[in-house]
């Protein structure tokens, strides 16, 4: 438990400093894309169904992560 504790706070400190460098936004943005790889490696490594409607959603997302930079 120390060493996710540890983790953590190496995980804030890192947040911090992202947004003294760039902004509130880069640091969303970069938190979408996060989570996009997640969706993307949970369907290609454990095979999880995600139906039309979460595809289009991320198809959007990811236009939108284009239009931002």
């Amino acid at each position: 438990c120390f060493m996710g504790g540890v983790q953590s706070f190496l995980v804030l400190i890192l947040e911090y400093q992202s947004v003294r460098e760039t902004s509130v936004l880069t640091l969303f943005v970069v938190s979408i894309i996060k989570e996009l790889a997640i969706i993307g490696m949970s369907v290609f490594l454990f095979g999880d169904q995600i139906s039309l409607l979460n595809i289009i959603g991320a198809g959007i997302t990811i236009i939108g992560i284009f239009l931002y930079s």
